[in-house]
């Protein structure tokens, strides 16, 4: 019978997990010192837990995130695998849904061609040396991207003026680190945004002191786009736990050479 170590803060999650997989053994670890987690062969965690005992469990193979993003996990290890939930229901599936509104959606990204499965509603793709096109081309910006080396300051150094003249709005659900603080509020300054609403932040939580807190076409949420919900947690956990016993590839292996 298999055992599993568990370190969560979410409620609820060592329940939902035993629901799911009953003859699975399941550890919840309670303090970084418990003998359990240096043996784990599988791990599942909150990653901003787990980076501090990364150095102290050698015989750990798959580790499951519990939430999206894995910023935390990158800045800490450079070989294990690792397997993050993406839980961001209303924004990860929303090119497909505005799709069915009517929406003409663009994509934007690093392959140099998207796959199969994806071209079915996207009516336009593009990449790093047609991101001013891209741009000229979206009433809506929606950033969903990680935190990597290629997106940090993406949108930095004025390249939103491609956008003014669409008034773009531009959604940020992504990361932060796109574009900088000061850039922002100059696009929404000079109007070549209309509008922003903002998720996520450089450094968060935002400071009393940003512009962005006074400016009225500004719309400002407390990071709650990605909320792990623990059912959904061990739904995923229960297919990968599959997949993994029986030797599979699990589709959301993070790649730590490309951070996401």
């Amino acid at each position: 019978m298999s055992s599993v170590s568990v370190l969560t803060k979410i409620p609820n999650l060592l329940k939902e997990l035993r629901i799911c997989l009953p003859a699975v053994q399941f550890h919840e670890i309670t303090s970084d010192k418990d003998d359990k987690l240096k043996s784990s062969e599988i791990i599942i965690a909150d990653f901003d837990l787990l980076t501090p005992v990364l150095h102290n469990i050698p015989k750990t193979k798959w580790v499951q995130g519990t939430w999206a993003g894995v910023d935390k996990l990158t800045q800490y290890t450079k070989n294990k695998m690792g397997s993050g939930t993406n839980w961001i229901v209303e924004y990860a599936r929303f090119a497909e849904i505005l799709n069915k509104f009517g929406a003409r959606v663009f994509g934007f990204g690093r392959k140099s061609n998207l796959d199969k499965d994806d071209k079915s509603f996207v009516k336009g793709y593009y990449t790093k040396p047609t991101l001013k096109e891209f741009l000229q081309n979206c009433d809506y910006v929606i950033n969903v991207l990680p935190s990597t080396p290629e997106t940090k300051g993406l949108l930095n150094g004025g390249v939103l003026q491609n956008c003014k003249d669409r008034g773009t709005v531009f959604i940020n659900v992504g990361r932060g680190s796109i574009i900088a603080d000061a850039d922002l509020i100059e696009a929404l300054d000079k109007k070549w945004l209309s509008a922003a609403i903002l998720d996520v932040f450089n450094e968060e939580p935002l400071s009393e002191s940003s512009l962005l807190w006074s400016m009225p076409q500004v719309k400002i949420t407390p990071h709650v786009s990605a909320v792990s919900i623990a059912r959904h947690i061990a739904e995923q956990f229960m297919d990968n736990y599959k997949l993994y016993t029986n030797k599979k590839t699990i589709p959301t292996t993070l790649d730590l050479r490309k951070g996401y």
